[in-house]
């Protein structure tokens, strides 16, 4: 479904931005992958930081039925398609679902996002300076239960004890279709 929404809504777009130097995104295989991780329900409030088209947060929101699902991301062609989208979905196929998700063109380490449950970090491209503001502003999330992130957290940061947990996570992404990307799953022991 989310894959087909993006036909109709810019043709060619996706695969202009797709072939952008540093873009990818995680493949429909990869965020089953990451929902099951992050174990999403009708409780979460999922993050996705640097959510480029809005694949997964719209994923997040039609197939985990989340509370709440937000899509932060700094390029505004990106977000554009993905407002697109969104628009199509709530007006052709799930009313409604733009109460659900919201995506923000904005710089994620300048946004808040305290009342996040379920977090993904597509950090790949994430300057080490990146990472530490986002990590720090995750430790202020007093409900944060999980984090899954493609790079792992840096040593000896707060968020590390807040989440105190780790494993490896295979997911799909679309810079290398054939092999499985690890991202690294953090989470508080007692929401395992």
């Amino acid at each position: 479904m989310v894959e087909k929404v993006y036909d109709g809504v810019s043709p060619g777009l996706e695969s202009r931005i797709n072939k952008e130097r540093g873009y990818g995104e995680i493949t429909v295989t990869g965020m089953f992958a990451m929902a099951s991780a992050l174990q999403l329900d009708q409780e979460s409030i999922f993050y996705d930081l640097g959510s480029g088209l809005g694949k997964l947060v719209l994923f997040a929101a039609l197939t985990c039925n989340v509370r709440r699902a937000v899509g932060h991301e700094i390029s505004e062609r990106r977000h554009v398609s993905a407002v697109a989208a969104l628009a199509h979905i709530d007006s052709e196929h799930h009313p409604g679902i733009s109460e659900t998700v919201c995506f923000k063109q904005a710089d994620f380490t300048q946004e808040d996002y305290t009342d996040a449950t379920h977090v993904y970090l597509a950090s790949l491209l994430y300057t080490d300076d990146t990472l530490v503001k986002v990590c720090d502003k995750l430790c202020a999330s007093p409900g944060l239960k999980a984090v899954l992130s493609i790079r792992e957290l840096p040593l000896g940061n707060p968020l590390l004890r807040k989440l105190p947990t780790q494993k490896q996570v295979s997911v799909r992404c679309s810079w290398d279709v054939e092999r499985a990307t690890s991202a690294t799953l953090y989470w508080a022991s007692h929401t395992e």
